[in-house]
């Protein structure tokens, strides 16, 4: 009994991996998904889109380039006054994803990140805008999984950016499908 227990648990075992394998990841792939930005001082941009396309390298190493931007916007009904806070972000880099079927992935990516600010009061328009373009850096872990043609994905990244003034250190959570492109 005992050695039929153990011989069932092994040849589970020894599928899984094999069953987990998959088909092999796509030479060109796009991803799509939704964005959650949080910079310091608990400022969440709770309205974003990402998109990146990928494509192979090298065995287990992918080319990157991706462009996102994520929002937020406050009324003040009392004061007729909105505030909105946009933040877009655009860069290239390297995927290291070496799985198949189940995809986990590192990845880092430079580029530049832009913040937007714009203050307007109802019936004046726009009183204050400005904008910021400066270096990010954000490296970031995530996870696919092959779902017929598509791969849903879900992401966690740090991103770095470098104002004038100082750093800041911004997370960022991205969840969506990729889509075979070639």
């Amino acid at each position: 009994m005992m050695v039929a227990a153990v011989t069932l648990v092994g040849a589970m075992l020894w599928a899984v991996p094999v069953q987990a394998q998959g088909p092999a990841m796509p030479s060109i792939d796009l991803g799509i998904g939704y964005q959650y930005l949080r910079a310091p001082d608990d400022q969440g941009y709770p309205v974003g889109v990402n998109v990146d396309v990928s494509g192979r390298l090298l065995a287990g190493v992918r080319w990157v380039g991706e462009v996102g931007f994520a929002r937020d916007r406050a009324k003040d009904a009392q004061a007729d006054v909105t505030s909105t806070l946009m933040a877009v972000n655009y860069g290239g880099g390297l995927r290291f994803a070496p799985g198949r079927g189940r995809w986990p992935y590192a990845q880092v990516i430079v580029g530049r990140h832009r913040d937007s600010f714009t203050l307007s009061a109802e019936g004046i328009g726009d009183v204050i805008s400005t904008s910021e373009t400066n270096l990010m850096v954000q490296p970031g872990i995530g996870l696919g999984f092959n779902v017929g043609r598509w791969r849903v994905f879900a992401q966690a990244d740090y991103r770095r950016i470098f104002y004038e003034a100082q750093e800041e250190n911004d997370y960022r959570a991205v969840a969506g499908l990729r889509f075979r492109l070639k």
